[in-house]
């Protein structure tokens, strides 16, 4: 979608960015809607996880709207990479459900008695009741899928990282389908990150300054509008992808795909997407 955004003009254009994102999330509902017709492994997962898409979408508008742009950018590497989940899941198949459901069995287990030490002091917490029998029995292989050699919990549900997720998802599905997500590893992933761990980079990326030391901190409300629409361009180009990812497993859900492409058509159209800056 070419360079930065610009050209932060009035409410008129944050409102149109603002519904781009909001059709996507509501097309996101109603694929959920859908795969719940026909519950299985597979279905289950992804539903589940498109809820979350879908509602997170809806935080990032909310905060949007406040022009709280650092915390947009927590929301959106949220939705984002809840977004290649899912996309990467519907590229492996039942393998990677099944291994989703282990990973969330045997977290909800461990999460009944867990110890932590830090600072100085040992903490822990343990259910007031006992597990069932039969439950302890069938989370044994979970349990053990998911711990290491020495002993110890292996805490990512899937082995690959990110990249490697979307690498994945260029394999089975091809660029049309990995390209946004891409694009939303590029301008999300990172900045979020910095961001999200409380950074002195996150703070300084948050205001608008690229460069230290600090000469000159730039107008707070530009920035913060210029990192919304931003986010909102890779959201929006990640959810197409999604949809389209999705549509590749199922196919029934083609019309989606259409609908989120045609978003995207008018999205491209915009000034601030595609102008470049003056001077």
């Amino acid at each position: 979608m070419g360079n930065p955004i610009h050209a932060f003009a009035g409410h008129d254009e944050m409102r149109r960015a603002r519904r781009y994102l909001r059709e996507h999330a509501r097309l996101i509902e109603s694929v959920r809607n859908d795969l719940m017709k026909e519950p299985n492994h597979m279905t289950l997962v992804s539903a589940s996880l498109l809820d979350c898409v879908a509602d997170t979408l809806d935080s990032f508008l909310i905060l949007g709207l406040k022009k709280k742009a650092r915390d947009c950018y927590i929301l959106s590497r949220t939705a984002f990479e809840t977004m290649v989940n899912i996309a990467f899941i519907c590229a492996q198949g039942e393998k990677a459900a099944d291994r989703a459901i282990s990973h969330a069995k045997q977290k909800g287990y461990r999460d009944r008695h867990r110890e932590l030490e830090a600072g100085g002091m040992k903490i822990s917490v343990k259910a007031a009741s006992e597990i069932d029998t039969r439950l302890l029995q069938e989370v044994q292989n979970d349990l053990q899928q998911f711990t290491n050699k020495k002993g110890r919990e292996i805490t990512s549900w899937t082995p690959e990282n990110t990249k490697q997720q979307i690498d994945e998802i260029f394999k089975h599905f091809g660029n049309k389908v990995a390209g946004g997500f891409s694009f939303g590893l590029l301008g999300t992933y990172r900045h979020a990150s910095e961001i999200l761990h409380g950074t002195f980079f996150g703070a300084l990326y948050a205001m608008g300054i690229a460069d230290y030391p600090v000469v000159k901190i730039p107008p707070r409300d530009a920035i913060r509008k210029e990192h919304i629409y931003s986010q909102i361009v890779m959201l929006c180009m990640s959810a197409t992808s999604l949809i389209l990812a999705l549509s590749k497993r199922w196919p029934a859900l083609a019309d989606y795909y259409e609908q989120s492409a045609k978003i995207i058509s008018r999205l491209a159209m915009e000034p601030w997407v595609h102008d470049k800056p003056n001077g």
